[in-house]
């Protein structure tokens, strides 16, 4: 899934900056009521998905180059050494979550981006039970964000992991855009949060339509929608997010992460469905990634479906703290020999997923 940083939002994001670099627009540092600020905290703020990663890994890095040009040389004179433990290559499939988390991050960034910055600006609408901000100029158009506050009794589940839970009140966002010179407004992001431990820490569910920004900004290359189901309190900390350029019943990236706060583990499932062989159909790849407080993992990838037939193709991979391979084994050809055993995993991960 590449990276899709709408250019409507960019240009968004550019407006709120300058003025609150220099006070181009009207309540720019304007001070905030408590009330308003339950409001401001009802927004999506900090979805990211957060591999491990320390000092340790660019060392580790730095010898995966050495062991690759080490296998270069061994393969040109044909030999048969064997590398000592300092060359061991850096997990491979470590690498790739971290890589999709960084695209996902980036992908989830420009809504939140202009999310964070409109806190920055005096609303321009109150009512006990709502707050507008806006309209605020871009150039493309014009943005408005509205946070509406439902005093009604009602039960939220969040993610398909959340505990579910009762809640007297709930907010409701969204973001409306129109081109410049339109007096037609189209809903571009729009959410729900159910505050439940704190006013930052509860449920929600954040839907951008990246189709409609086209709409807003036919310059902007994005395309399609995603839904982001997530739950901000500390033991349940997760994210479930489904991106589709045809329908989210039939979504081609789907994702999953999960974070302790309290323990520090982590978890990350990725599905993609993506033509690996290259011969029409679209495989669908699983990657489970499971991580320790201080980084030791492991990661299990199954692809299936499309050309394969009935063949499922599987690998395992587990590391040390410093995101070293500790255990790697794979039925997928073209992959490397198995590497030490999977009592070599951390124990909590000795078991598949």
């Amino acid at each position: 899934m590449r990276a899709r940083r709408s250019r409507a939002f960019e240009v968004f994001v550019v407006t709120i900056t300058m003025c609150a670099a220099h006070g181009g627009l009207a309540g720019c540092h304007a001070p905030l009521s408590n009330d308003d600020i339950l409001f401001l905290m009802s927004l999506p703020r900090d979805l990211e998905v957060d591999i491990p990663t320390n000092a340790a890994s660019t060392r580790a890095l730095t010898r995966a180059n050495l062991y690759a040009h080490r296998m270069t040389t061994h393969a040109l004179l044909d030999t048969k050494q064997s590398l000592d433990e300092e060359m061991r290559p850096l997990a491979t499939y470590y690498l790739d979550a971290k890589q999709g988390a960084e695209r996902i991050n980036q992908d989830i960034l420009s809504p939140l981006e202009v999310i964070d910055r409109i806190s920055e600006v005096e609303p321009t609408f109150r009512e006990d039970d709502q707050r507008t901000w806006g309209p605020i100029p871009a150039a493309s158009g014009s943005m408005l964000l509205s946070v509406e506050r439902v005093r009604t009794a009602t039960v939220f589940e969040g993610t398909s992991t959340s505990t579910a839970v009762s809640v007297d009140e709930f907010f409701r966002y969204s973001i409306i855009a129109a081109p410049r010179g339109a007096e037609t407004w189209t809903p571009i992001l729009w959410g729900v949060f159910a505050p439940v431990e704190a006013p930052d820490q509860g449920l929600g569910v954040l839907y951008v339509d990246f189709s409609a920004i086209r709409l807003v900004d036919p310059d902007s290359a994005d395309e399609g929608v995603y839904i982001t189901a997530y739950d901000t309190r500390p033991q349940q900390r997760t994210l479930e997010v489904l991106w589709s350029l045809r329908t989210l019943a039939d979504p081609d990236v789907a994702y999953r992460y999960h974070r302790d706060d309290i323990g520090g583990r982590g978890e990350f499932v990725f599905v993609n469905e993506v033509d690996v062989d290259q011969r029409g159909k679209r495989e669908t790849v699983t990657t489970v990634a499971r991580w320790l407080a201080l980084g030791p993992g492991r990661a299990d990838v199954i692809i299936s479906d499309g050309d394969l037939g009935p063949f499922v193709g599987w690998a395992r991979e587990c590391w040390d703290a410093a995101f070293l391979r500790t255990y790697f084994e794979s039925n997928l050809p073209d992959t490397d020999e198995t590497f030490g055993h999977i009592t070599d995993c951390p124990t909590p991960f000795v078991d598949g997923p």
